[in-house]
């Protein structure tokens, strides 16, 4: 995306996010940018992110997923206690903690992407519920065997309470209101003791009329002056509103007005239709389904942009409005206004097809990094009718000129959201006036923002908030529990007799490895106990050098040594791979091996953060991915994946090479000495190794130099030629060097 400079407030909402585990609620007036900040928020944390939304066609349009797909949800309402309840509504069934986790049916692969996010973000929070919200936590903390709120993870909420209030029926709320104050998702009991930081961007892009900017917040506070309403019903003109009007789009409250003007006004012209099929590829549901699927054009036709222009030199945004001049089978041309140096002037902009793409998170299992996998595709021209549109679908959206008919509001919010898509009053015309009496605004909503935190104050706080955060992603980097948990557990699983089971074989050598890792841990442990220690003492610059210097040896100290103990894994899964009926074991090893790998990725992405914070920079995702030693472990993530058919002569090599003695070797794999003395010769002819490790210099002469006096390598003829002075495996040894001899 294009760069952008950043508010204030912006920056430290960046700050927020970045560099402290705290929950945060971004909002801001309409047109302040909030769209513009979440992309460069996904584009730059170095945090695992997911971004979702309470439906999908807002997912699709931030960029992410539903919320119900990424937690799967159940369609319904969600009482926060444990109690049971009829469905008061054919349609409608109400959930309670016991049911949503007895029908929970995750799959292993979405339990590892939720356990590794760090970061989720919910957009358009405006249209979520405080009992979905609620559900959202109870699985999180369940999946991610945490028991604070969202079992640990940092949740960005964003959106503006103001505009549209979430749908909860009379029914639900008769219910819902025994446990909530509000529906709105703020009124989640997740959010009670952890309530977010509310920051509000200050900055307003669409429009530049201060006069009407200012309007707009007392209207968004619900504290109009009779000056205001004067104002804006200078702006009625019923019989302008009358007709549709070139260049104006009439904003409804309701969706047969709108499409009753639409239809009306694309049959009064009287050029020939045109039909756009949309192309949709893979999996795109139609409830997601950005705009129509057969887009019906003439000549003439009013339309709007429904997508910002993603070029590099933007020529329109989501909700410009043009004519149709040119339409064929693959061409369509909408006439715009324009403004340039010279002033306002018309330009024609031909429209290609725009695909919105429908995602997914998974772990990639070559790199055990989360991935966006597109999984489908909705191909068609970003435009709609534009004579209308209802209040709901504006959001979002801006309009130079609009007429406004709000004589039928029925929700808080409608008439805000209504008025501020304008870029400003001249464009205006009311259809009807203004009512001096409007829907009162919630208290509950109200107390809430009266908790927004002013710019100087959230500066003030970060610091404390970075501390604590950086405390928490230290303690987590060095925290082995959790792989030694999956150690034990996979030890547990061998319960079967050895005659029944091939990996049962195995015990002894998994009991090892747990009694290696066992002191590993136990540092571990103290080193998690001296960084509460230097976290506990006041903050200066000093203790903050001393902390990075611990994190810098703890680092040196832990890498390698978890690094060896993966490799004990590659040795043996290479080693099992000559076995029949182990392919379920090896499974195992590698899900275990690929475990410690992540201990070690954590490590180093937390020995990143520390020295970005001491350089006074945030860690970025570029800088992140770009890192060599976070890179090395990718690879070795990667590496651990594959397990190559390697020969019983390899096996024994790199067993050998691992500081094993050819006895020990031979117990650990069933084979007598003979045999692991004549694999190891091998080696010996090729160079790898070195024959007088295994047999002094002056026996060796001797036995090559009686070799090539008998002109052959057979090993009998020779044995009895030196008296049987030496055995078969010193023998294959000496032999073994004079191939390398004439080999060079």
């Amino acid at each position: 995306m294009q760069n952008i400079e950043l508010s204030e407030v912006a920056r430290l909402a960046v700050h927020y996010v970045n560099t402290t585990s705290r929950h945060i609620f971004l909002t801001g007036k309409a047109g302040s940018g909030k769209t513009t900040l979440l992309k460069y928020i996904i584009q730059h944390t170095f945090k695992t992110t997911a971004v979702a939304a309470p439906t999908g066609i807002a997912a699709i349009n931030a960029g992410g997923v539903s919320l119900h797909s990424l937690l799967q949800l159940p369609i319904g309402s969600f009482v926060p206690e444990n109690q049971e309840y009829t469905s008061y509504s054919a349609n409608r069934r109400f959930y309670t903690p016991k049911t949503v986790l007895e029908e929970q049916r995750i799959g292993k692969e979405k339990r590892k992407l939720l356990r590794k996010l760090e970061l989720l973000i919910i957009d358009e929070v405006s249209m979520l519920r405080a009992d979905l919200l609620d559900c959202a936590d109870l699985i999180l903390r369940n999946i991610r065997r945490d028991s604070r709120p969202f079992g640990g993870l940092q949740v960005l909420f964003i959106g503006d309470l103001n505009q549209l209030p979430p749908i909860v029926r009379p029914e639900e709320w008769d219910v819902l209101r025994n446990y909530y104050q509000t529906v709105f998702f703020f009124g989640a009991r997740a959010l009670v003791n952890t309530p977010p930081i509310y920051i509000e961007l200050d900055k307003i892009y669409r429009q530049s009329d201060q006069r009407f900017v200012e309007l707009l917040n007392r209207l968004r506070d619900n504290q109009l002056y009779n000056e205001d309403i004067a104002l804006l019903n200078e702006h009625y003109d019923d019989t302008f509103a009358k007709d549709a009007k070139e260049g104006y789009i009439n904003i409804t409250t309701h969706n047969h007005q709108a499409d009753t003007i639409n239809q009306r006004e694309l049959n009064r012209i009287l050029s020939s239709m045109h039909k756009f099929s949309a192309e949709v590829e893979g999996e795109f549901p139609e409830n997601l389904y950005p705009c129509a699927a057969k887009l019906e054009l003439k000549k003439g036709a009013q339309v709007m942009f429904i997508k910002n222009d993603s070029g590099d030199k933007p020529r329109y945004y989501n909700g410009k409005i043009g004519k149709i001049v040119v339409l064929e089978k693959d061409t369509i041309g909408v006439e715009v206004a324009d403004t340039t140096e010279k002033g306002k002037q018309n330009k024609v902009i031909y429209v290609e097809p725009f695909a919105w793409e429908n995602k997914r998170y998974h772990v990639n299992k070559e790199t055990g990094e989360t991935e966006e996998e597109i999984i489908g595709s909705f191909i068609q021209y970003p435009l709609k009718l534009a004579w209308a549109i209802t209040v709901h679908k504006s959001q979002g959206l801006t309009f130079d000129r609009a007429i406004l008919d709000l004589s039928k509001t029925f929700a808080p919010g409608q008439m805000y959201v209504a008025l501020s898509r304008l870029t400003g009053l001249e464009g205006m015309i009311l259809a009807s006036p203004i009512p001096r009496r409007q829907i009162a605004q919630d208290p509950v909503l109200r107390n809430f923002q009266s908790q927004k935190a002013s710019a100087s104050i959230l500066s003030e706080n970060l610091e404390k908030e970075r501390q604590r955060f950086l405390q928490q992603f230290a303690m987590k980097a060095f925290d082995f529990s959790a792989w030694e948990k999956m150690l034990q557990d996979h030890l547990a699983s061998f319960d079967k007799d050895e005659n029944r089971s091939a990996k049962q074989a195995y015990q002894g050598w998994t009991e090892e490895i747990l009694e290696e890792f066992r002191p590993m841990k136990e540092v571990g442990d103290k080193f998690m106990r001296q960084v509460a220690k230097i976290a506990s003492q006041p903050q200066t610059d000093e203790t903050n050098q001393h902390l990075q210097e611990r994190i810098g040896k703890a680092s040196a100290y832990f890498l390698p040594q978890i690094k060896d103990l993966s490799n004990k894994f590659e040795v043996h899964k290479k080693e099992v791979n000559q076995k029949k009926k182990v392919k379920k074991y090896l499974k195992e090893l590698i899900e275990i091996q690929q475990g410690l790998i992540e201990i070690n990725k954590q490590i180093v992405k937390t020995e990143l953060l520390f020295s970005s914070v001491a350089n006074d920079e945030m860690l970025s995702k570029e800088a992140l991915e770009n890192a060599t030693a976070y890179k090395e472990q990718i690879e070795n993530f990667a590496e651990a994946q594959n397990v190559p058919k390697n020969s019983t002569y390899d096996i024994t090599f790199e067993l050998y090479q691992g500081g094993k003695s050819i006895e020990e070797i031979a117990i650990d794999r069933g084979l007598t000495p003979t045999t692991i003395e004549g694999h190891l010769a091998k080696f010996v002819a090729s160079g790898q190794l070195a024959v007088t490790d295994f047999m002094p210099e002056k026996d060796v002469d001797i036995i090559v130099a009686k070799a090539k006096e008998l002109g052959h390598n057979q090993l009998n003829p020779l044995k009895v030629a030196l008296d049987h002075a030496y055995e078969f495996p010193q023998l294959k040894m000496a032999i073994a060097h004079k191939k390398f001899l004439e080999s060079k």
